[in-house]
């Protein structure tokens, strides 16, 4: 995976990490396949996210309403 980032512009590629941060975050499959599912799915409906939409995802992958580690 490193090889292919290495290859990609500097702004695609912050895109990139960004992308695998979030979903390191959740740890099965299918939390992982349920949060892609949905981003997909809501992406293709009408082709923008919703504020609504933006809060659903962001709960799935612990972005909103994440604890404090400290």
């Amino acid at each position: 995976m490193s090889f292919l980032l290495a290859l990609l512009p500097a702004r695609y590629k912050a895109y990139a990490q960004l992308g695998l941060r979030l979903f390191q975050n959740l740890d099965t499959a299918e939390e992982r396949d349920a949060a892609i599912n949905f981003l997909v799915d809501a992406i293709e409906s009408d082709g923008y996210l919703s504020v609504i939409e933006w809060s659903q995802w962001g709960k799935m992958t612990g972005i909103v309403g994440r604890q404090s580690k400290s």
